[in-house]
């Protein structure tokens, strides 16, 4: 009579269904991102010289039928660029020493903001301008920050949208520079900017899904097949 060693069989099937089963459990949990741009390197928001300049959007909601929400991750990415003017009312050459240009953004979606960014787009540590005006341009910097909520989810949850807001302030106050020599008080500072960027917000939820994932598929498979080896078996004996 042919013998079979099914004891390893069994052994080994056991193992594949543990770590499938494994497998399938890790990857319940998915995502869905949604990213709305805001101005363009080519048509950035001008900081104004006056009061604050707010842009509203639309960000859609998470859908409850797609599973169960678990955590919303907010993300502002800024691409903001500053000049610092410098104005040099007497006759002759003025030194200077840290001339320096912010630019704050502010995002605020629904019920959580994500606070303000400010980016430091230009930073000279000292040097000379002649009289009259001279430009000192920055280059553009970017800027990321991130929000994560768990709690107190609702308000993201439906089929409509969500408000969101970027605010852009005056730029009164967010350049300086410090005069060197005897003609400081001729020294003047002011400038301009302007940014761009995005915002985008991430649902991660666990899926409510009915389509068998891939390792509870596998399963089955493995199923049916110790069922075939123990009909072998007892078709041997």
């Amino acid at each position: 009579m042919k013998t079979m060693n099914y004891s390893s069989t069994k052994y080994a099937l056991g193992i594949m269904a543990g770590l499938l089963l494994a497998a399938g459990r890790a990857g319940a949990t998915q995502s869905e991102t949604f990213t709305v741009n805001y101005a363009s390197s080519g048509a950035p928001y001008v900081v104004p010289s006056s009061g604050t300049n707010i842009y509203t959007f639309g960000l859609p909601q998470f859908n409850p039928a797609l599973g169960v929400l678990q955590d919303v991750v907010l993300t502002l990415t800024s691409q903001d660029q500053a000049n610092v003017v410098l104005y040099n009312t007497s006759g002759v050459s003025q030194g200077y020493s840290g001339a320096s240009a912010t630019v704050p953004v502010a995002v605020n979606l629904s019920l959580a903001g994500l606070g303000t960014l400010t980016t430091n787009s230009v930073s000279y540590a000292s040097g000379l301008v002649g009289p009259g005006l001279t430009t000192l341009a920055g280059n553009v910097a970017t800027v990321t920050k991130s929000l994560t909520l768990n709690a107190s989810l609702l308000a993201y949850e439906g089929t409509g949208n969500l408000a969101f807001t970027v605010g852009v302030p005056a730029e009164v106050g967010h350049y300086s520079v410090t005069a060197t020599g005897p003609n400081s008080s001729s020294l003047f500072v002011g400038g301009s900017a302007s940014t761009y960027g995005s915002v985008t917000v991430e649902y991660d939820y666990a899926s409510a899904s009915p389509v068998p994932e891939p390792g509870t598929m596998a399963l089955g498979a493995l199923a049916g097949l110790a069922g075939v080896l123990f009909r072998r078996r007892v078709a041997a004996r």
